[in-house]
This record gives C-alpha cells, sequence and structure tokens, in this order.
C-alpha cells in the first residue's frame, strides 16, 4: 500500500466537468456536440417519464425488473461488458456480498441486469424524491450504515452489492481505501473491477456534485460504457484480519484496473470537500 503522502489525493478526483488542458480538436468536438447533446438529453427524459410511470404500474417480479433495467439502460445510454464471466458461471458458492471500486453513482444498474442481487445505498445519496421513489420500486435498500442493517440484510436471499470504498473516484489513478466492516463477518466475497469510459472527456463525478446534475450529464452524454471485471471469490484467510482481508480485495481490484491501491479514506475525501468548498 502507498503511503497516502506518495500520491496527492487530489489525483484520486475530478475537479471539474470537463477536463483542463483539452486540445482544440476536443474542444471543437464537444461544442459542436451541444445541440445534438440537447435533444439527446430532452428526448431521453420523456422517454424516462414513460418508463417510470410504467414500471409503477405493473407488477414487479424480478424477472419484471431485470427487463426494465434493461430498457433504462437502453433509454440513458448505458453499454455495458462483462469479463471473466466463468467466474459467475462456475460459482459453487453464492457470495454474501458483491463489492466493487466506485466511479459512478449509478455504475450498479447494468449490473443487475446480469447478475440480480440486492443494492444498498446511502440516504444522503438519494435525497431527491424521485431518486427514493426509484430506490423504492427496485428494491434498493436505503441505509445509513450495513452494520445497523446486517441482520435484516444477511436473511436477503440475494447477494447484497457494497461499494466498500464508501465514494466515489475517477477510477483514473488509485482506489480509496477498503472499508473492513463486511470483510469481518466471515462471509464469502465476489470482487467486482469496474471502469466507466465515454467516448467524449465528460467526467462521471466531480468532488463536489449533485446526484441529479451527474444523471442529467449522464442523459447528455452519448453513451456510458460499464466494464465489469468479475474477480474470483474471495474468502478471509486463517488467521487473516478483517482490514488485511479488506486490503487484499483492494489490491486485487486496483491491479485488475491497472490503478494504485492507497491508504486515503472517505474522510480524506470528505475534508476535501469542505476544502473546496471554502475556497
Amino acid at each position: 500500500m502507498l503511503d497516502k503522502n506518495q500520491l496527492p489525493i487530489e489525483s484520486l478526483f475530478d475537479m471539474a466537468r470537463f477536463p483542463l488542458g483539452l486540445s482544440f480538436g476536443k474542444r471543437f468536438l464537444l461544442i459542436m456536440y451541444v445541440p445534438l447533446g440537447i435533444f439527446i438529453l430532452v428526448i431521453r427524459l420523456c422517454l424516462l417519464i414513460i418508463w417510470f410511470v410504467t414500471f409503477f404500474l405493473i407488477p414487479r417480479t424480478q424477472k419484471i425488473k431485470r427487463i426494465t433495467c434493461k430498457g433504462a439502460c437502453a433509454i440513458t445510454g448505458v453499454l455495458h461488458s462483462f469479463k471473466n464471466e466463468h467466474h459467475l458461471a462456475n460459482l459453487n458458492v453464492s457470495p454474501r456480498f458483491i463489492v466493487s471500486n466506485h466511479t459512478y453513482t449509478f455504475e450498479f444498474f447494468p449490473f443487475i441486469t446480469k447478475y440480480w442481487c440486492l443494492i444498498t445505498a446511502r440516504k444522503t445519496v438519494l435525497e431527491h424524491w424521485l431518486l427514493l421513489r426509484t430506490a423504492f420500486l427496485l428494491d434498493i435498500t436505503v441505509v445509513n450504515d450495513v452494520k445497523s442493517k446486517y441482520d435484516a440484510l444477511s436473511k436477503h436471499p440475494d447477494p447484497i452489492f457494497i461499494f466498500p470504498e464508501g465514494a466515489t473516484t475517477n477510477g483514473k489513478v488509485g482506489l480509496l481505501k477498503y472499508h473492513p466492516l463486511i470483510f469481518g463477518y466471515g462471509e464469502t466475497i465476489l470482487p467486482i473491477a469496474t471502469k466507466i469510459t465515454r467516448p467524449l472527456p465528460i467526467a462521471c463525478c466531480k468532488l463536489n456534485f449533485a446526484v441529479i446534475t451527474d444523471f442529467l450529464w449522464l442523459l447528455y452524454s452519448p453513451w456510458t460504457l460499464c466494464e465489469y471485471t468479475i474477480l474470483p471469490l474471495q474468502k478471509i484467510l486463517p488467521g487473516e484480519s478483517s482490514d488485511e482481508f479488506a486490503k487484499r480485495v483492494q489490491i486485487m481490484t486496483a491491479d485488475a484496473l491497472g490503478l494504485i491501491a492507497t491508504d486515503f479514506t472517505v474522510d480524506d475525501k470528505k475534508k476535501l470537500r469542505e476544502m473546496d468548498l471554502h475556497k
């Protein structure tokens, strides 16, 4: 693990929606795309309203929810690909937790079209009433922390999807430290390495962001590709602490993405956000 002082924390996050130092060609492309982007945004918003009303009215079985999730991905331009799918097909033990690095607020959405699982989200992320309603329709469990809800979550038949970093990064440099909480329950863990790309240089998440704003930029972008690399199922080793297990999975995920497993935590990001707000 790298020491915090060996890597500037600012490099883990996008400070602006568009990167500094864009070439003239990329700037020109972004400007030329504006009319088309606005048109696509409006069309997608109209289709999403129809999708939302339809999904609210029809029976919500797991099969229906999976189909409607695929429809939502198609409407919003979210594409997905899976690597090492044999790790999913050959599971002899169903994982209790699916853990992924966190690059975008909505990156779980394409994943559940392929492999259904219980999604957890912090209430602070879903502050808008429309997001809370959508979470209810998709059976997304809103929690303040997993520990307080673990007894109830552990009884759910489906695996639980968790972002152990606790906050998003830009996915370009490194991962935040994985919180050891879920790694200490003695449960099986399925690590996922997630990479988000767009054809235009539009950041998925800024350091200081609003979920609704990120969502509108998602609708504005031509498409967003979520690439999931399925890593081998992991269990805690004899004599291994939850911290050591969490670090091992973090390093495994970072290596799969060609990133650095850092010691920065979600608290470090909070401090950086506060500093940025007071500038």
